[in-house]
């Protein structure tokens, strides 16, 4: 039997949106312990097809807003 070769990845960067964040101590080993690398998704999740996408950042903190689509002017915001 073939032995399994997992790969071990380190995480140098991270950046969300258009702003560079710190790589959390610890990231690497909890992603590569828990076997988190796949392949990438092909497609949004069905749910965010329904909503604008933009990364803010407000007194040093980022907010993802997400607003959903809608004929019209009028929209719904939530920030996360």
């Amino acid at each position: 039997m073939e032995k399994q070769v997992i790969p071990q990845i380190t995480i140098t960067r991270m950046q969300i949106g258009e702003f560079e964040v710190p790589v959390p101590h610890g990231l690497n080993e909890l992603l590569n312990a828990a076997g988190a690398w796949g392949k990438p998704q092909k497609e949004k999740p069905s749910f965010l097809k329904d909503y604008h996408r933009k990364v803010e950042m407000r007194d040093g903190r980022i907010f993802t807003v997400l607003t959903k689509k809608r004929k019209g002017l009028n929209y719904d915001t939530s920030y996360f």
